[in-house]
């Protein structure tokens, strides 16, 4: 019982779910002020709660269709450069990783719904049913990941549109600083949009070899070592012109010091065959990423502590 448990924590790839929790809690910042006022505390929990739930399952049931994917496809196979899947081994059948997938999208809908009829916006409905088609298309469907669209459809969809619908349910004071300032928008959100592209860009990296024997397209095959060390070091260094346009977010440069460690690894192995050396950089990224989405919220958080009546909006 506890390996078939731990089995399907690796396939869930929990560690992986900071990718959604970065964009909500940078919305849950902007919109602060509505946890402190008693009459609208217990709805902006209960919201929080429910998006972060709805984008998890969403996220859950992506990684296991991009399991399934990468097995139908040939990517995950025997004598693959980076390893094999569960799915290869044996140890769990693919039609079941199918259908646990499909089951958590199901249950997704559910906070979603709640969410769509508490907060209807049109933006609201037009993002989430993006967010369905981008889960359901990225490795299955119209197949996205394996178009080479992987990192842009995750710039958008656990970016910037994430972020965009976090915040329509939390309060909408960030649309309504669109309404008057549009770059602030684009500024505040580079930081989270750029790195969980480049989460998945460190991944390309990593199975460059592997993806390309399996006649797999992706920015790292089509760019190849040189021109995907480029994106990579490109991802990780435009989010610190947020700092540079909005100096409330100074916090995040804390993340500056790991940002020079992770790219100074990338170039030390930027000629390893195969990509075995870039593996740690999937890592490195995603906690970069968390750490990034922490302090900018922290830094909003003291922003808004410093203004007169402490909101924004």
């Amino acid at each position: 019982m506890r390996e078939h448990i731990k089995l399907w924590l690796r396939l869930f790839r929990i560690w992986s779910l900071t990718a959604t929790f970065s964009p909500i809690w940078l919305a849950a910042c902007f919109n602060a002020g509505r946890a402190v006022n008693p009459e609208t505390r217990a709805v902006f929990i209960q919201n929080l709660l429910l998006a972060w739930t709805s984008c998890g399952c969403l996220q859950i049931a992506c990684n296991l269709l991009n399991l399934w994917g990468d097995y139908q496809s040939g990517v995950d196979r025997k004598g693959a450069h980076c390893g094999v899947s569960d799915l290869v081994e044996g140890r769990v059948a693919p039609n079941t990783v199918l259908l646990v997938a499909l089951g958590i999208v199901l249950t997704a809908l559910v906070p979603a719904g709640i969410l769509l009829v508490r907060c209807f916006s049109w933006t609201l409905a037009v993002i989430a049913a993006l967010g369905l088609f981008g889960t359901l298309n990225y490795c299955t469907g119209l197949r996205f990941k394996y178009r080479g669209w992987g990192p842009f459809c995750v710039f958008f969809l656990m970016g910037y549109l994430l972020l965009l619908a976090a915040d329509c349910c939390l309060g909408g004071s960030l649309t309504r600083m669109l309404s008057y300032y549009p770059p602030f928008s684009f500024l505040y959100g580079l930081p989270v949009s750029c790195l969980v592209a480049n989460i998945m860009h460190a991944n390309d990296m990593r199975d460059i070899e592997k993806d390309a024997s399996a006649g797999i397209t992706t920015p790292a095959t089509r760019l190849g070592r040189t021109g995907a060390l480029v994106l990579f070091f490109a991802l990780h260094l435009l989010p610190y012109l947020s700092v540079v346009f909005l100096p409330m977010l100074w916090l995040s440069l804390c993340t500056l010091p790991f940002t020079v460690l992770t790219l100074r690894r990338a170039v030390r192995a930027r000629n390893s065959v195969p990509a075995r050396d870039w593996a740690p950089l999937l890592g490195e990224t995603a906690r970069i990423h968390l750490l990034q989405g922490l302090l900018q919220g922290l830094s909003v958080l003291v922003f808004i502590a410093m203004r007169p009546g402490g909101n924004f909006g």
